[in-house]
């Protein structure tokens, strides 16, 4: 399967190593500019000899190639359709229970509203923000001595 990863961070890097052993993973478009605070998912496609889109714009990727799947992980671009109907599958890790906390920021949000649950949203990627169709999600306590997050 022909996939493509955008975002940022550890875990867009351990989505890449398993994409790597177990599929075609054509190219890495990194949310730029990457955050100090977490690895470089830039740096690791360079190690690995995975193709980089330096620009960190989806719109870059060359137009002739076959998307089955491309996966965003923590990517802070709204991706546009004309780029949705370029793949045939794709997807998004939300750092939220969907519906509720759509957009940037949702664990800010949450713990301002002192929610007791918080989650994560596997969904398609529509038009719009955070509102297509879910594929699966978690809930989990949030503990009550939790009162800020660093992003």
């Amino acid at each position: 399967m022909n996939v493509i990863l955008l975002g940022k961070g550890t875990l867009a890097i351990r989505a890449a190593e398993w994409l790597r052993t177990n599929h075609k993973l054509l190219c890495i478009v990194p949310d730029t500019p990457e955050p100090h605070w977490t690895n470089s998912l830039k740096e690791w496609s360079v190690n690995n000899n995975i193709p980089l889109i330096e620009s960190g714009d989806y719109r870059d990727i060359n137009k002739s190639i076959k998307i089955d799947l491309a996966i965003s992980i923590f990517y802070g671009t709204i991706i546009k359709q004309d780029f949705i109907n370029r793949c045939k599958n794709i997807i998004n890790l939300h750092n939220a229970p969907l519906p509720k906390y759509r957009g940037v920021k949702p664990i800010n949000w949450a713990l301002k509203n002192n929610e007791e649950y918080h989650g994560v949203t596997i969904h398609k990627i529509h038009a719009g923000i955070d509102n297509g169709d879910i594929l699966g999600k978690i809930v989990y306590p949030i503990y009550p001595e939790i009162e800020e997050v660093r992003d």
